[in-house]
């Protein structure tokens, strides 16, 4: 990069707003030297104050373009603030290398101190072979992604019910860098699931164990009957029944 070039540059934008404007940066590279080469051809007092009206330029273009990038990165962060999933990023080990703001309204664990952890360690012991054995399926596969539900820690030590949607996350050469996606609180979902499930188990438990027959029948056929139903029509099984 041009001396003059990489001053300005160095005094005025940090490495990774550098890394953003690369390709404008190296296009003003190229002005550098193009200038180089007329400039040569030029007095000394008309270098120094094309020179200096050159950077004059260049240093308002700059701060435009970094102002810009602010305005963006500010909207951004907003939008991402405003999210009720927890938007994630782990390496190919499973380590945290980022988490929006919701991971903390959702699990109560702050965002520092989880950040560098690792995924498994947050999972319900139950479901970590299964996910663990996802995720190297994906890691595998790559092109694929896939959702899972699974028992989250909070700080409480309590779990909550959540939905990992997980995709493979590559660099532009290709190379697998690790995982990214969502994590969406489904825990009323699943409490509301595991109420029904109760209830169902506590109807069938009442219906089997009940000394009234019942019996329920759909288009003129029997579906199902209890024990006591079977007693009253002196049937041994069900089958022979319905």
């Amino acid at each position: 990069m041009h001396k003059l070039l990489k001053r300005q540059v160095k005094k005025h934008l940090s490495l990774s707003e550098q890394e953003k404007l690369k390709e404008f940066l190296e296009a003003v590279d190229n002005a550098y030297q193009d200038f180089d080469k007329d400039i040569r051809h030029i007095e000394n007092i008309l270098e120094r104050s094309s020179l200096e009206l050159f950077n004059t330029g260049l240093k308002q273009n700059l701060i435009s373009k970094n102002e810009e990038i602010k305005l963006a990165s500010t909207r951004l962060e907003a939008a991402v603030n405003n999210i009720s999933e927890v938007i994630y990023q782990v390496n190919t080990e499973g380590d945290w290398l980022y988490l929006s703001p919701a991971w903390r309204k959702i699990t109560g664990f702050a965002l520092r101190k989880s950040l560098g952890a690792n995924i498994f360690d947050f999972i319900h012991p139950e479901e970590v072979k299964t996910f663990k054995s996802r995720i190297k399926k994906l890691l595998k596969e790559k092109d694929t992604d896939c959702k899972k539900e699974v028992r989250i820690i909070t700080r409480s030590g309590e779990y909550k019910w959540c939905k990992i949607d997980i995709r493979a996350l590559s660099s532009e050469n290709g190379e697998l860098i690790g995982l990214s996606g969502v994590i969406k609180d489904i825990s009323a979902r699943k409490d509301l699931e595991i109420k029904n499930k109760v209830s169902v188990e506590k109807f069938k438990l009442i219906f089997e164990k009940s000394s009234v027959a019942y019996l329920i029948s759909r288009n003129g056929e029997f579906i199902e009957c209890n024990h006591a139903c079977l007693d009253m029509f002196g049937a041994s099984e069900k089958n022979e029944f319905l």
